[in-house]
């Protein structure tokens, strides 16, 4: 966590108003934000109203907003204070209420949060900058979407408010339920969507999963806990979510929690200052327990019932994204990749691909990511022909490389490079994209690497692994400056479960004496 001494220095010009600088001060503490993440946002969002930074919060389920009134209250009191813009949408699709009593819902929250209400969604204001609710200024302003409002009048609001006011950074949906359901969660949501890459897969398991329930193929318990009408409303707030994000810069982000989440643990504060979920989406999920003893709140076992949800797991946090390609050839020749040293081509006849490994990109985020320069002929001494998958994000702006290494007992698969640009590290949630990627793909395997023992990320490995050996106790004097980490899903096979001692040994042995291909 950063000190509060950092944070005063940071936040020296910004205000004056000794209380306010305290109250805004506690609120970052609480998130927990690095040194790096509040120089982020304070770089962001300027304090001193010069600059709009929009957030466009959209409350669903009214009868719930009203059981959680003075919590969302005071939220926004602390969204205004940290320098946030937010314009109000309420979307009443209560089926069972008439049109008087929405309207009445309308005024009575606009009330509630000292709103000042929109006559039509066609009408954005060109300057927008409320101020905290118990002091004097601008109003933040409120919207309704009624029954004769469509998708395309949404969809086109959203625009204006981009066009006339500059800056969309947020869309925040509020309900009853939270997030995407997530098939590969248990139906729990979706922590984080690449929607470049996960959209239409989700999509498709969410309209499986309505016509399973719509027809009847679910126990009724089942039906009850996760039923149409949030699978619906999932699949609406999905399709604005990806509609709307492509409207906007790469930077803007969406956010769906519930009324309770936002109560317990502030996924909406902590998103503003970070701009990331409260808990990572490559963290494990899943584990089959018997009892809640001995497992970690982040994972969701697989007989967890929907109406024992932890809040914690209610939000997901979704990107425009990035694009992800996965190389799976073995052996690189000229037919399958860009810059590869001629002593590398074959004289075989083959088949151009239309997605090549770019080779000299490859050296240049490895040489950006490391602070060193790849020796490639080196490096394609040892891989060439024993390469599991290559995985590149967007324009090699993450690459992972996997590799199969031999021991006593076959092949193991090692993830032998991972490296993001520098500018890039900790958003866009790259590293986690690509140890999903990896994790879901390697089936019932087991994938180790390896970490200098004072890598500062080497918690954020023993996180994500199984396990982990000090390759150091191998062998009786034979020194390392490694540790060996390890994974397997819920059904693969475990080292120790599946290797006898001397297997492991061997395996540790390969993985500890891996050559760096470092120029010197």
């Amino acid at each position: 966590m950063i000190r509060f001494r950092s944070l005063l220095h940071f936040t020296r010009g910004y205000t004056n108003d000794a209380k306010f600088k305290r109250d805004f001060i506690s609120t970052i503490l609480q998130s927990t934000v690095t040194r790096r993440e509040a120089k982020d946002y304070l770089k962001k969002y300027d304090l001193n109203g010069n600059k709009n930074n929009i957030s466009l919060i959209i409350l669903e389920d009214v009868n719930e907003l009203l059981q959680h009134k003075q919590s969302l209250k005071e939220n926004l009191t602390k969204l205004l204070n940290l320098g946030v813009s937010p314009i109000m949408l309420l979307l009443d699709n209560e089926k069972h209420e008439n049109k008087e009593h929405k309207l009445l819902n309308y005024y009575k929250v606009s009330d509630l949060l000292d709103c000042t209400t929109m006559p039509s969604l066609e009408y954005v204001p060109f300057s927008y900058k409320p101020t905290s609710m118990n002091k004097m200024g601008q109003r933040m302003i409120m919207y309704r979407l009624d029954e004769r409002s469509s998708n395309d009048d949404l969809i086109n609001f959203i625009k204006n408010i981009n066009k006339n006011l500059g800056s969309l950074e947020k869309i925040i949906i509020l309900n009853q339920n939270g997030g995407i359901p997530f098939k590969q969660r248990n139906w729990n949501s979706h922590i984080f969507m690449n929607m470049k890459d996960e959209y239409n897969i989700s999509k498709k398991e969410l309209d499986d999963r309505l016509k399973e329930l719509e027809q009847e193929k679910v126990d009724v318990l089942e039906k009850n806990n996760n039923g149409v009408s949030v699978i619906k409303q999932a699949l609406f707030n999905l399709e604005l979510m990806n509609e709307s994000l492509n409207l906007l810069p790469l930077s803007s982000t969406g956010l769906i929690t519930s009324y309770k989440a936002m109560e317990n643990n502030n996924p909406i504060i902590h998103n503003i200052l970070t701009d990331r979920a409260l808990v990572s989406c490559s963290l494990p999920m899943l584990k089959d327990y018997d009892a809640d003893k001995g497992r970690k709140w982040y994972e969701v076992g697989i007989n967890h019932k929907r109406e024992n949800i932890d809040v914690n797991i209610q939000t997901t946090v979704l990107k425009k994204g990035v694009d992800i390609t996965i190389f799976k050839d073995r052996l690189l020749t000229q037919f399958n990749s860009v810059g590869l040293p001629k002593k590398y081509c074959t004289n075989a006849v083959g088949e151009e691909r239309e997605k090549k490994l770019d080779l000299n990109k490859m050296k240049v985020i490895i040489k950006e990511s490391f602070g060193r320069e790849l020796d490639l002929e080196h490096y394609l001494d040892r891989i060439n022909g024993n390469i599991f998958m290559i995985i590149i994000i967007g324009d090699y702006e993450g690459i992972a490389i996997l590799t199969y290494e031999k021991y006593d007992k076959g092949e193991i698969i090692y993830l032998d490079k991972l490296g993001v640009l520098p500018h890039l590290k900790g958003s866009l949630g790259i590293s986690d994209l690509m140890f999903v990627e990896m994790f879901d793909r390697i089936e019932d395997d087991i994938l180790v690497w390896r970490s200098r023992k004072v890598n500062v990320v080497n918690k954020w490995y023993f996180q994500r692994s199984k396990g982990t050996i000090d390759l150091d106790k191998i062998d009786e004097g034979v020194d390392s400056i490694f540790r060996l980490f390890y994974y397997c899903d819920n059904n693969g096979r475990d080292m120790f479960t599946t290797l006898d001692k001397e297997s492991v040994k061997s395996l540790c042995r390969e993985i500890r004496d891996i050559q760096p291909s470092w120029k010197t």
